[in-house]
């Protein structure tokens, strides 16, 4: 059974995820299939503040990932700044001279597939770039189409078991990202997540997809459109001796309290 949760922007539509999980009636805080809906990604209002500031709060006074360490996996922001191109030849440059203890078991990041893999020869290609390519060349393609069909399909495998990323725990989570141009006008983004953690992943994958998603938008000379999310199984993570079920209520109940105060 799928559940979908709507919104207009990632902190509202994370928040309202979150709440459904915690309900009594879902057990063990957890789900499968749930499809979170996001209208409007780039917009923040000041309740999306408090949630942001809050949240980050939480993770960083608790030993967790930061919600921007956690979006700069997915899209290193301060790559971009000096220009797309300099972005996909300088980012994998980097990530190449780490350590592989920094990388964790997968010893990559999604931004790093996305902008450098293999072809079938073995020589290395740009699949961000081959993406952008596609819809400069085809972005007014779906005016003959009827019911407002896509113009360019545009998709990313980021799982790859070839690549060692067949574990049952450790590997990445986010498997595959595609890309639609609507009405020759707005490009949506769709993730899917093999496995998803709502507490400590969710709202840092939602902050670095919107990201990427105006990333394409920007150098394609479209809009940035809607986002959705589809968790084949999602969780309210909690994590031995860093935060349990209480410590999540507690911050959402915060949050709550906030938003009251602001109102």
């Amino acid at each position: 059974m799928v559940h979908v949760i709507k919104g207009k922007t990632c902190p509202e539509v994370w928040l309202k995820a979150c709440e459904y999980l915690l309900d009594k009636d879902v057990p063990k805080y957890e789900d499968y299939n749930l499809l979170l809906d996001i209208k409007s990604p780039f917009e923040i209002s000041e309740n999306d503040k408090i949630i942001f500031n809050l949240v980050d709060e939480f993770l960083g006074s608790k030993g967790g990932k930061r919600l921007d360490t956690v979006a700069d996996t997915i899209f290193p922001s301060s790559f971009y700044k000096n220009g797309f191109d300099h972005m996909i030849e300088e980012y994998p440059k980097f990530i190449e001279k780490l350590p592989k203890k920094c990388l964790g078991s997968w010893g990559s990041t999604y931004a790093y597939r996305l902008m450098q893999t293999k072809e079938l020869d073995g020589k290395n290609f740009s699949p961000i770039k081959k993406i952008i390519e596609n819809i400069r060349k085809n972005s007014s393609h779906g005016k003959r189409h009827e019911l407002n069909l896509t113009s360019f399909d545009g998709d990313i495998r980021i799982y790859d078991p070839n690549k060692g990323d067949d574990k049952f725990m450790g590997g990445p989570c986010l498997s595959h990202i595609s890309i639609k141009v609507i009405n020759s006008e707005f490009i949506n983004l769709t993730a899917l997540y093999r496995n998803h953690f709502y507490i400590e992943r969710l709202l840092g994958n939602l902050i670095g997809l919107s990201k990427l998603q105006s990333c394409i938008a920007q150098e394609t000379n479209l809009k940035p459109g809607c986002l959705v999310i589809h968790s084949t199984a999602a969780t309210l993570d909690r994590k031995s001796q860093c935060w349990g079920i209480d410590d999540i209520r507690t911050l959402l109940q915060d949050i709550k309290c906030e938003h009251q105060k602001a109102a």
